[in-house]
């Protein structure tokens, strides 16, 4: 009976130790995946690149990583009119990808976004206006 005993201490033990390593190889990835993009070196960007959003928009009109995207936005006016931020939309009807944009001057009744054409490459603000104005 004391063998028994022993041997279920072991098991436990050995658990335990399996659990503690599949924890630290999961960290260690999460960590990793940040360090990914956090070297891309965008100045004024907010992205939690530690989620599970898709690395890539896939349209009809072709394909971009998200990282080459933001990258290309970064160097564009957008960059020079805002911040870009953590939201945003792969439209695969029209080939656009679309990040939401907080302007250093607003304008009112105004929602803008970055949008990226993946064929041609043109880059735009649409500032995706109301025509309600705040009274």
């Amino acid at each position: 009976m004391f063998q028994q005993g022993i041997s279920s201490t072991k098991a436990m033990i050995a658990i335990l130790i399996l659990t503690v390593l599949v924890g630290a190889f999961c960290y260690w990835q999460y960590l990793e995946s940040d360090r990914e993009f956090s070297n891309l070196g965008f100045n004024n960007l907010r992205i939690d690149f530690r989620s599970s959003r898709p690395k890539e928009c896939v349209t009809g009109k072709g394909t971009i990583l998200i990282s080459k995207a933001l990258d290309l936005m970064q160097k564009s006016e957008c960059a020079e009119k805002g911040t870009l931020e953590n939201n945003y939309v792969c439209n695969e009807n029209t080939g656009t990808l679309w990040v939401d944009l907080e302007p250093f001057e607003e304008k009112a009744g105004c929602n803008p976004a970055c949008v990226l054409n993946i064929e041609t490459g043109e880059m735009e603000i649409n500032w995706r206006c109301t025509g309600l104005l705040p009274q």
